[in-house]
Formats: structure tokens, sequence, C-alpha cells
């Protein structure tokens, strides 16, 4: 009897559902590794932002959207790039003006979308940079709202789950 030189249906199988697990599990790391890699990136920009930050309240006095540094908590949220924010341009109410702080690229996120400085943020324990603060708390953050562009609700309703914040003021 002459053997055949190939491969039978089953060793095809086989080897191809075994690659198709090992791809299952190249592409799950990938992207757990990509996702932290642009959340580090986005504190890091945050980092910077701080700076500007302290620098435009030993400049004028006032935090963006004309907050009152020595208050942590307000109700007045502000993208960094608005000229409210005073961090690339001022609206002409920040007494001793001296920027810009910041360079109009380091305002956006990893995603494309501005930063945010958010003086009253609900922090939940599942939302990368709270994981220090108690949960449910209200503290003042730079924030981004992450891969889906979603800020979320205080409720916890999860969509803030991939936001990531820099907590300025823990209470």
């Amino acid at each position: 009897m002459k053997k055949s030189a190939g491969f039978t249906l089953i060793e095809l199988i086989i080897v191809i559902s075994i690659i198709g697990v090992l791809a299952t599990l190249g592409v799950g790391s990938y992207s757990q590794i990509s996702r932290k890699s642009r959340e580090k990136k986005a504190l890091a920009d945050m980092t910077i932002i701080k700076k500007a930050l302290i620098q435009l309240e030993v400049d004028t006095d006032q935090l963006p959207r004309h907050n009152d540094p020595t208050v942590c908590i307000h109700d007045n949220e502000a993208n960094v790039n608005d000229c409210n924010a005073g961090l690339l341009c001022t609206d002409d109410n920040f007494p001793r003006w001296n920027g810009p702080y910041l360079e109009a690229h380091e305002t956006i996120d990893q995603w494309g979308r501005p930063y945010y400085f958010d003086p009253d943020y609900h922090c939940h324990s599942y939302v990368a940079g709270c994981e220090k603060v108690p949960n449910h708390s209200t503290v003042r953050v730079l924030h981004t709202h992450g891969r889906d562009g979603v800020q979320g609700y205080a409720d916890g309703d999860g969509r803030d789950s991939d936001n990531v914040v820099l907590v300025l003021c823990p209470h």
C-alpha cells in the first residue's frame, strides 16, 4: 500500500484551531497593552497640564473658569483649550495673565479629544486614577473621557470606566 504525502483533514483542523487560539490570545494581549499605554500617556500629558495650572494660579490667583484655588470643589468644568480655562489663551478676565501656559497639542488626549478640568468630578474605584480616592468621592481633577469619549455620570453607570483621571484636590 502506497502512503500519501500530505496532511489529513483532521490534522489541518487541529493546526488551524491552535493558530486561531494563539492569535486570539495575542490580539487580546495587544489590546490590553495598547489601552494601558494610552492611559500612561494621558497621565503624563495631564501632569504637564497640572504644571500649567499651577503657573496660571501663581500668575492670576485663579483656576480655569475663574475658580478660586482656595476652594477645592466647584461646579465649573472647562475644556482645557478654551480661553475661559486660561491655559492657551485668555478671555481677558484673568488678571496678570502671562500665558500661553501650554501648546495646543498638549491639550488633546490620545483619542483626539480635549482634556478637561473638572472641579467636581465623581470618582469611582474602577476609573484609572481614582483608585486611591474613596469610592464615590467628589474631587477636583484633570481627565479625559477615554476611548469612547463619554464622561459618564456620577451614578456609577459604568460609562466612565475608560476615563483617565489625575486628581488635583482630593476633597
